[in-house]
């Protein structure tokens, strides 16, 4: 059972074990060396390793620019092809294990029918890092990396039950 729960950003830091985007890492699909690392520091086995101006760069683009992909898809896109429909703002859901908190998901909102509620479909935002040489500025299909937080995404909306 999913438990709503609603948190801010600074307050799901630390919160579960396991969030959306790094549960890649903890099931082990970044490679065995990654997920030992992840799980030890995690644990307080090891202390966690400060994460690269880089990567941080990249973070911090994505989080400043997340309203613009929503600011666009409220303002042009649902009322041209979806006028019926809505986008609604999520809060995050804990699974708890052992009454502990184990995995937090934070979608990005919900499509529904204005009317009913009925949710049509999730939404997971992502805006890419410009620059990236040799990629397509436009993912035609979705990148192997977002599955697990796309499939945990949709078991929260009870779109799909996994």
């Amino acid at each position: 059972m999913w438990i709503p729960l609603c948190l801010n950003s600074v307050q799901r830091h630390g919160f579960c074990l396991i969030t959306g985007s790094t549960i890649n890492r903890a099931i082990g699909l970044e490679g065995l060396k990654k997920q030992r690392q992840f799980l030890d520091e995690k644990t307080g086995r090891k202390p966690q390793q400060e994460v690269s101006a880089e990567m941080q760069e990249m973070f911090d683009h994505g989080t400043l620019n997340e309203i613009n992909a929503i600011s666009t898809f409220v303002s042009k896109f649902l009322p041209a092809f979806h006028p019926e429909l809505s986008l609604y703002e999520e809060g995050c859901y804990i699974k708890k294990a052992n009454g502990e908190p184990v995995l937090l998901i934070s979608p990005d909102g919900s499509i529904r029918n204005t009317e009913a509620e009925k949710i049509f479909f999730g939404v997971e935002i992502k805006c890419p890092f410009p620059g990236k040489i040799y990629s397509t500025p436009v993912n035609y299909s979705l990148p192997h990396y977002y599955v697990p937080q796309v499939l945990r995404r949709w078991t929260v909306s009870m779109l799909i039950q996994i």
